[in-house]
């Protein structure tokens, strides 16, 4: 039985996740529409699959630290934020071929 935080398909709109421990978190299908997540003390395992409006400055940092596969998914944390990344216009333009 895991004990990682269950968030699949939470809506977590403004939430303040600063200082937050998501460790092997499954956050698939999660709202972070404005949600803080800058400053997370950890995100490893953590599965970002399907993860919709999350803000491009938490996206960059999660990335920054992203790592492992989550334990019962096997996703690679960081694999699952890509798709994140490219979806969200403010990240930039993500080359596509």
């Amino acid at each position: 039985m895991s004990t990682a935080p269950a968030l699949k398909a939470a809506k977590l709109e403004n939430a303040n996740l600063s200082g937050a421990n998501l460790r092997d978190a499954n956050l698939m299908g999660a709202v972070l529409k404005d949600a803080q997540l800058s400053n997370v003390t950890s995100i490893e395992g953590t599965d970002f699959t399907d993860v919709s409006s999350l803000i491009s400055e938490s996206a960059e940092y999660v990335g920054s630290i992203a790592s492992g596969n989550h334990p019962e998914t096997f996703r690679q944390t960081a694999l699952t934020l890509r798709n994140i990344s490219a979806s969200d216009p403010a990240a930039g333009d993500v080359d596509q071929d």
